[in-house]
C-alpha cells in the first residue's frame, strides 16, 4: 500500500513562506545554457532536472531580501518538494518541506531543517561532514542536502558568476 501524500504548503503560499517581510515578490524563469547547467551540476555534485529554473525574489521596497527555489526530488521511491531560501550573501536562510510522499516517519524534522541555516556551498556541506544524518531518515536527509547544494550552486552561478539574478 502506498503512503498518502502529505502537502504542508500550497504553491500559492510559497512567496509568503519564503519572504514574510517582503513588500513584493516576483518569479524569474531562467533558461540555462549548456555551460551554466554543467557548472551548476558540477558545483552541486548532482544533476538538475531541467534547463529551466524558477527563482523567487523577495523585495522590501528596493532592497532585495533574497532568493527562494523549489526543489522536487525522489527520496526512496516517492517525491519530496521543499523550499530553500537563500539570503543575498549566499547563505541558506531557511528551508521548508512543502510536500512529502514517503511515509511520515522518514520526514526530516523542522529542528533538523533549521540546522541548515547559515550554510554556504562548500565541499563539507554533506551528510557525515557538516550535516548530521538523521537515524531512520538517511535517504530523506541526503535528498535535502543534495537539493540545498543545487540551490546554492544556482545562486553561485546566476547571481555571483553571471549576474543573471540581481544581488
Amino acid at each position: 500500500m502506498e503512503a498518502p501524500a502529505t502537502v504542508f504548503y500550497a504553491l500559492e503560499e510559497v512567496p509568503g513562506l519564503a519572504f514574510p517581510e517582503a513588500t513584493r515578490t516576483e518569479i524569474r524563469n531562467i533558461f540555462l545554457s549548456g555551460t551554466e547547467r554543467q557548472r551548476i551540476e558540477k558545483a552541486a555534485g548532482s544533476r538538475l532536472e531541467s534547463d529551466m529554473l524558477s527563482v523567487h525574489l523577495g523585495w522590501q521596497g528596493d532592497l532585495l531580501l533574497g532568493y527562494a527555489m523549489l526543489d522536487t526530488h525522489m527520496v526512496r521511491t516517492l517525491p519530496e518538494a521543499f523550499l530553500v531560501v537563500i539570503d543575498t550573501a549566499g547563505r541558506v536562510e531557511r528551508t521548508h518541506i512543502l510536500a512529502f510522499y514517503e511515509p511520515l516517519e522518514y520526514l526530516p524534522s523542522d529542528r533538523w531543517l533549521a540546522t541548515m541555516a547559515g550554510n554556504r556551498l562548500e565541499p563539507d556541506l554533506r551528510l557525515g561532514r557538516k550535516v548530521t544524518s538523521i537515524t531512520g531518515s538517511t535517504l530523506s536527509s541526503a535528498a535535502v542536502v543534495r537539493g540545498l547544494r543545487r540551490a546554492l550552486a544556482v545562486y553561485q552561478e546566476l547571481a555571483v558568476a553571471s549576474d543573471r539574478l540581481p544581488r
